[in-house]
């Protein structure tokens, strides 16, 4: 069925509108081709952003209206794609990104979620029937997928920088229908590439 022909049935259930005052009705128009095609239908993209809009908690840089704050999420954050199950169909690596816009007096690429070393929150989709179904959702500054796999998706390695020779490394691994956290080590990084552990502070191997 065409968006058109939705569009005809809801308007003919809800065609007849009474005004018991005046004792009279109107017979609301049917909607045009024209009309269809000024009428919003999310993509890809804006379902993911209304679904990441649901998850993040509202703060005072937020517009009152979510078609204002879903655009605004489409316009800044990353949308990265990748097929992690080999399946022929790609995944949805977001980046969760809110710049200021000059807004409270600040620079127009401040970041409002994530820190001075641009470190946050990635949320990971996929589209099942044109929905999207979160896969998870990871942290750091940076990401990249491994050459292992777990539950047949790949396994994800996220990076969070701590001082100019230490970094925080996290290991994310599928599942029971999401990615989890299975390790975060951090490393001291050497002059020579090699690095050395530091601490461990969650490992499921152990």
């Amino acid at each position: 069925m065409s968006k058109y022909q939705i569009l005809r049935i809801l308007a003919i259930s809800s065609s007849l509108s009474l005004n018991f005052i005046g004792c009279q009705y109107s017979v609301k128009k049917l909607p045009t081709q024209s009309d269809i095609k000024s009428t919003t239908f999310y993509n890809k993209e804006e379902l993911i952003a209304q679904d990441i809009l649901f998850r993040v908690e509202k703060d005072f840089y937020h517009y009152q209206s979510d078609k204002d704050n879903i655009k605004k999420l489409v316009k800044d954050c990353v949308f990265e794609e990748s097929d992690l199950n080999n399946n022929g169909i790609k995944e949805y690596i977001v980046q969760y990104n809110w710049f200021s816009d000059g807004r409270f007096n600040m620079a127009k690429d401040h970041n409002m979620v994530r820190g001075a070393q641009g470190q946050g929150r990635y949320f990971i989709y996929e589209l099942k029937n044109g929905n999207p179904i979160i896969l998870g959702i990871i942290e750091g500054q940076k990401w990249k997928l491994l050459s292992s796999k777990t539950s047949n998706y790949t396994d994800i390695e996220t990076y969070e920088h701590n001082s100019f020779n230490e970094g925080l490394t996290n290991i994310y691994k599928y599942s029971i229908d999401e990615y989890k956290l299975v390790s975060s080590i951090l490393y001291e990084f050497q002059e020579d590439g090699s690095r050395k552990k530091l601490k461990t502070y969650f490992d499921t191997k152990k």
